[in-house]
């Protein structure tokens, strides 16, 4: 942003001396004003938006952001993606938590059956003689609620609803995924058109130099074809970064 306030700057005085030689309307040096105040502007939001950032920064970490190198990522593939997305498992534990409180529900209503037995031996001196016997025992229990019906209904849409909540989870992904790799080819494509710009640039300014040694161009006109080719080499940085940035939202979801 500060080489092109100072190209703004450049422009200013083009357009003023263009301007004192009758060559130029004011419209033209107004313009160039305009442009620099605008410049300024940007500049001082940038500023502001840098120190905020600064400041989260070092809230989560002690080290210097600027030292800090950004790390090269490879886009995961999409089977890569979903079989290991943090959000799906999440979805998927909701659905089997879901699917076995309703059998756990359904259990609890069950009826229950036991069978006891009990063998006993009497002596003579019991009851007069000896003797032997077996008892058995069947039990049914049949637990009785007037929410049996709508409790068990509960329980089954809730395991109704994770499964559909499920899918739409990977629905979701699926789009996150789509959307993520269309960023990082728009990106891709906005710095191959940088880095064609920049090759002109260097060309451009290769023969303006030229002119400059003859006498044909002033050293203003190198300056400003040298700091909007600094300017090209910037935004490819600034591309590069965004490029990762978007690949990263990818890997934050994956385990």
């Amino acid at each position: 942003m500060k080489l092109q306030l100072r190209n703004r700057d450049i422009e200013i005085n083009s357009a003023q001396e263009l301007y004192s030689a009758g060559l130029s309307d004011g419209v033209t040096l107004d313009n160039a004003l305009v442009k620099k105040d605008e410049a300024k502007i940007a500049l001082l939001d940038m500023e502001s938006n840098l120190e905020a950032l600064r400041a989260s920064f070092s809230k989560i970490s002690d080290k210097n952001p600027d030292t800090i190198r950004v790390p090269h990522l490879k886009v995961p593939s999409k089977e890569q993606y979903l079989s290991h997305n943090i959000d799906l498992d999440i979805a998927q534990a909701k659905t089997l938590l879901a699917q076995n409180l309703h059998s756990v529900k359904r259990s609890a209503y069950l009826p229950t059956v036991s069978v006891g037995a009990r063998y006993t031996k009497l002596s003579k001196a019991q009851v007069g003689r000896n003797d032997a016997f077996t008892n058995y025992s069947l039990r049914v229990s049949m637990p009785l609620s007037v929410n049996v019906g709508n409790d068990l209904e509960r329980s089954k849409l809730s395991s109704m609803i994770a499964k559909v909540e499920e899918k739409n989870s990977i629905r979701e992904a699926k789009a996150d995924y789509a959307t993520a790799r269309k960023k990082v080819a728009i990106i891709q494509k906005r710095i191959n058109l940088a880095k064609r710009e920049a090759r002109a640039y260097r060309r451009l300014l290769k023969s303006t130099r030229e002119l400059y040694r003859a006498g044909q161009k002033s050293s203003q006109d190198v300056e400003l074809l040298e700091n909007s080719k600094r300017v090209q080499q910037l935004d490819i940085k600034i591309y590069s970064i965004e490029k990762e940035l978007a690949i990263l939202e990818l890997h934050k979801k994956v385990r």
